[in-house]
């Protein structure tokens, strides 16, 4: 039984949802790493099986390499390195652009579904960021 990019697309953000539930009812903010580590898993995840349905495209790999980059850049992002985490949302951001545009001229729905998910991590980056410096001019006027 092959998995088709709506099941993997459903079940994603069924997780997604309930973790978030979950980690409001206990009063916690998802943090910038384990969003960098979800995409991370994601873009693995896709990229592999991308891989091993025919043709097996080396290029399926890519995200791959991608994926491995962001999980190496979290461990720095979770210690408040702010270099890391803006070279992160820089490669986060890139390739978010390059599944959009390769993903809509193949038309592939797993190549998409990996741009959509990229945004998501893109957009949570820049709310974050946005946050941090609002509480921190907040506190610099007191």
């Amino acid at each position: 039984m092959f998995l088709t990019s709506e099941c993997i697309w459903k079940c994603n953000c069924f997780n997604v949802k309930r973790y978030l539930d979950f980690q409001k009812s206990k009063g916690k903010k998802m943090k910038n790493f384990q969003v960098m580590i979800f995409n991370a898993v994601v873009l693995i995840a896709l990229g592999i099986y991308g891989y091993t349905i025919p043709p097996h495209s080396p290029t399926a790999l890519i995200s791959v390499g991608i994926g491995a980059i962001l999980i190496i850049l979290s461990f720095p992002v979770k210690n408040e390195k702010s270099v890391a985490a803006h070279i992160a949302v820089s490669l986060t951001g890139l390739s978010f652009l390059m599944f959009l545009v390769v993903g809509i001229i193949r038309s592939n729905s797993i190549i998409i579904l990996m741009a959509v998910i990229t945004l998501l991590a893109l957009v949570f980056y820049i709310s974050d960021f946005i946050r941090r410096k609002a509480e921190r001019e907040k506190g610099e006027q007191k």
